[in-house]
């Protein structure tokens, strides 16, 4: 799968958004399992995030602006 596609398409699977960010596993399941990033469980099992959520999660708490 190439990063365009990613690009493209409005929900990612756990393993598109580990490849999007650069996150490690560990990572990511942090930021899920406090709440610190918007995702979806519609099985209850696995977690689907909304690129657009994870691309406003990207450019929270800016650093280095005056």
């Amino acid at each position: 799968m190439t990063n365009t596609l990613h690009t493209e398409k409005e929900m990612l699977s756990f393993k598109e958004f580990l490849t999007y960010t650069g996150y490690s596993k560990h990572q990511a399941y942090k930021l899920t399992s406090t709440g610190r990033i918007k995702h979806f469980k519609p099985t209850g099992k696995v977690i689907f995030f909304k690129k657009s959520d994870v691309d406003e999660f990207l450019q929270t708490n800016p650093k280095g602006v005056k």
